[in-house]
């Protein structure tokens, strides 16, 4: 616990100043409108991560002992909840964009959406890493990837790929913790081509409750970014985007340290 709160806390402060600088750069960089249309795209691509795994993660870390065919079972579930995901969200993207009159939110968020097909054959070995309360690999992965969209970010904003240089970074930044989360995970834990939906049952009926009530939970804290989206257009959310991420930074610095290592322990 002592390590991974030392862990956590190196690299929940390393994040922090690596997003603010990027935040301080790209503000010189981009245009408002340009953080609006991110903001839209982060909300639906986060609500809809919600539902790739159905609270599964959560389960994997709670049950004690977890057969090799169970953990199997899970991450086909999850790759194929992953692709699914993709799917639905590339057919709305076009009603999503017509509800904002915003035409470029298609092809913004079809983009984005990539990343359910990448977070889906990873997410499982990150849930185990923090199962196992390897925080010093979390933390090394995590700091890899923000560092790494930072650097994406600036360059293409410089080039002037416009809101295009946010959904790079963030598509940067979920590759290479699929990359680094599987490099660390592989010799551990190697899927076996099997499913068996009785296996995975249980953990369903118990993420359920957890994905029902993070859906609530996230639905609450960013309905302000859907409205204003809505009412008064990309420009000014993406000032209030930008004032909201600040303002919530000090939360968003304390609680990883708390839930990450308290849940698992």
């Amino acid at each position: 616990a002592l390590g991974g709160v030392k862990w956590t806390s190196a690299s929940t402060v390393i994040v922090t100043v690596i997003q603010l600088l990027q935040i301080a750069v790209l503000a010189q960089i981009l245009v408002p409108s340009d953080f609006g249309l991110m903001a839209i795209v982060s909300v639906v691509i986060g609500l809809s991560t919600l539902f790739i795994d159905f609270g599964i993660s959560a389960s994997i870390i709670h049950k004690q002992d977890i057969t090799h065919e169970q953990l199997s079972s899970l991450y086909w579930l999850n790759v194929f909840s992953g692709f699914s995901l993709f799917f639905l969200v590339y057919l709305i993207a076009p009603f999503l964009a017509d509800l904002y009159n915003e035409a470029e939110l298609t092809s913004l968020i079809r983009l984005l959406s990539v990343t359910f097909i990448i977070s889906g054959i990873s997410n499982q070995y990150g849930v185990l890493l923090q199962k196992k309360l390897k925080f010093n690999l979390m933390a090394k992965i995590n700091v890899t990837a923000v560092l790494l969209s930072f650097v994406v970010a600036v360059l293409f904003a410089k080039n002037g790929a416009g809101v295009y240089a946010l959904i790079y970074a963030a598509l940067t930044g979920s590759i290479v913790t699929t990359f680094l989360n599987i490099l660390s995970g592989i010799k551990s834990h190697r899927p076996s081509l099997t499913y068996c939906h009785q296996e995975t049952r249980t953990f369903i009926n118990f993420g359920l409750f957890q994905m029902g009530e993070r859906s609530i939970n996230y639905f609450n804290l960013h309905f302000d970014v859907i409205l204003i989206g809505k009412l008064l257009g990309t420009e000014a959310l993406g000032i209030y985007s930008i004032a909201k991420t600040l303002s919530m930074k000090p939360a968003q610095i304390f609680n990883p340290i708390v839930t990450r290592i308290a849940f698992p322990i």
